[in-house]
């Protein structure tokens, strides 16, 4: 019965660890190019809607069915997740001294807030787990 949740939220570990990497290359390729030859942009937006996407079939599966050792995939995935926008982050020093605070929180809500939603599954699946096993 709990079969289809587990490889729903199986799945959308991989999809949310597949927009990861697709924004670690991203970051990576404009990190390394000469400003003025990198183009547009759009890893990070195909990043962004795959790691939506994971995180909603990570949400439905993982709280249905709970896999074992689903948390710690969890919270690793998120980890990923937020630090693979590393070239998002190197450009803020830069924007604070341009005034350009509001570009900082809309790159902020895309970059961070799958990975802590990810984070916040894992840790709230821990705690589900370690209060079911003292109970018994």
């Amino acid at each position: 019965m709990k079969t289809f949740p587990k490889i729903i939220a199986w799945i959308g570990v991989g999809i949310v660890a597949l927009g990861a990497i697709i924004s670690f290359s991203e970051s990576w390729i404009i990190a390394t190019t000469d400003p003025g030859r990198i183009g547009v942009a759009f890893g990070y937006m195909f990043a962004v809607f795959c790691s939506v996407l994971g995180l909603v079939f990570m949400l439905i599966g993982g709280l249905i069915s709970r896999p074992r050792y689903f948390w710690l995939a969890s919270i690793i995935v998120g980890s990923f997740y937020i630090i693979s926008f590393f070239e998002v982050y190197l450009n803020w020093p830069g924007r604070i001294q341009d005034n350009q605070i509001d570009s900082m929180f809309y790159e902020l809500g895309f970059s961070v807030l799958p990975g802590l939603v990810a984070i916040i599954e894992g840790v709230w699946l821990k705690r589900i787990e370690v209060k079911r096993v003292t109970q018994t």
